[in-house]
């Protein structure tokens, strides 16, 4: 698995293309929260990567590896699904309800949504894995260019609070210099390089303060 992961890395740097491609769109208003998250990966990767390790791909695991990611969300009746085109594989997840009842269900232990506290809003990423000497090489080439986006409506609950400052959690390491966000009409648009959250298990925090 470790040697077929290289292989794929490998491949998405040389191609110069983005394997990957994790989008997220939330909004909040009088409470009420919905969220739209999906990652998709290319199947022409994959089986490209396949084709030199002499593994068949898995279509099915892969759905399922996927579907898993969200299992937290199942607890707040969030609605998982599988993506199966002819070109990419991955999954999606839909989310709608009061920020209050969420919060209940998951014993304060919010990730993804934004949470009011301190006079600001906090969205809490959590980084996706550890860093290992062996892919790290190769991974940080490709997710240097691949984005995790991040698109926030500011019509609702959030219109006064449309400034970002962002930070890792743990170190308080600051970021905002590093990330690119963007307003879009009554949208903002924040652009997380993969690498900030692949190789760490320290999660990413997001702070939305109010104008002045």
């Amino acid at each position: 698995m470790k040697i077929k992961l290289t292989l794929l890395l490998l491949f998405c740097t040389f191609l110069m293309t983005g394997c990957i491609d994790i989008f997220q769109s939330v909004s909040l208003d009088k409470g009420q929260v919905k969220m739209t998250m999906k990652f998709t990966i290319q199947k022409a990767i994959l089986e490209m990567g396949a084709s030199f390790s002499g593994e068949e791909t898995d279509y099915e695991d892969l759905l399922n590896e996927g579907i898993d990611i969200f299992d937290q969300f199942e607890e707040i009746n969030g609605t998982i699904s599988s993506i199966d085109t002819e070109y990419e594989i991955g999954a999606a997840l839909n989310i709608a309800g009061s920020m209050k009842d969420m919060a209940r269900s998951l014993d304060n232990e919010i990730e993804y949504i934004p949470v009011y506290k301190n006079h600001m809003y906090e969205i809490r990423i959590p980084g996706m894995g550890k860093a290992d000497e062996e892919t790290d090489e190769f991974g940080a080439a490709f997710l240097s260019g691949a984005k995790y986006r991040l698109l926030l409506d500011l019509s609702g609950d959030l219109r006064k609070y449309p400034y970002p400052k962002i930070r890792f959690e743990d170190s308080n390491m600051e970021l905002t210099n590093q990330i690119s966000s963007n307003r879009y009409g009554s949208s903002l648009l924040i652009e997380i390089p993969l690498i900030l959250l692949m190789f760490t298990e320290e999660s990413l925090i997001i702070e939305l303060h109010p104008s002045n």
